[in-house]
């Protein structure tokens, strides 16, 4: 398989969230890819404008964003419904079927304004294109945060919906468990995005 992973490696004034976290992490997940036998490719965010990144990167089965987010927009792609649009297009032209967004709060299904993981799966749908959407709910870390929801498209399905970890199902006594291995266990915690890959 082909990754893309797309990066902040500035930090934020005042923060080492670059270096402590998105770097950190997305350097973790490419060598867990690599030794996968897949290839992966790495860019910078700081570097490239999200229509830049659409039109360099063209050939990736998924992509995977390290970044800030928020309900309606993920850093290094375009933003708000316009650009989920977008998104959506690049995927299906790319041949990408996983979009995995490691950033705060791009999944918040409860947002009174729009969610940016739905939008594109709705739109992989309206396009005919088999996708997962992955996304965290709220804010917090960026690969510790147990609050992430997936979405999955299929021409024939539509979209469908299910929360990474549902305390109304799992219940809440495991969850301090699932929080802990989220926080050690670096290998799972990044490949969670993948688990469906089959």
């Amino acid at each position: 398989m082909h990754h893309l992973i797309i990066r902040r490696t500035i930090n934020t004034p005042g923060k080492v969230d670059a270096r402590e976290v998105f770097v950190k992490e997305s350097d973790a997940l490419a060598e867990l890819l690599t030794a996968r036998g897949d290839t992966v490719e790495t860019c910078s965010l700081n570097e490239l404008t999200p229509p830049q990144i659409l039109a360099r990167y063209t050939r990736q089965d998924t992509v995977s964003v390290f970044g800030h987010g928020w309900p309606r927009r993920c850093e290094g792609l375009p933003r708000r419904k316009r650009g989920a649009y977008e998104v959506a297009q690049w995927m299906r032209a790319s041949g990408c079927e996983f979009l995995n967004l490691f950033a705060c709060s791009c999944a918040n299904a409860d947002h009174k304004r729009g969610c940016f993981t739905r939008w594109v799966a709705e739109h992989c749908h309206k396009i005919d294109h088999t996708a997962q959407v992955f996304g965290h709910e709220c804010s917090g870390h960026a690969t510790w945060n147990p609050k992430a929801r997936y979405y999955w498209t299929t021409p024939a399905g539509g979209v469908t919906t299910s929360k990474l970890w549902d305390p109304d199902v799992q219940g809440w006594k495991e969850r301090a468990g699932f929080r802990e291995r989220l926080k050690t266990d670096q290998e799972y915690r990044l490949l969670i995005p993948f688990i469906f890959e089959d």
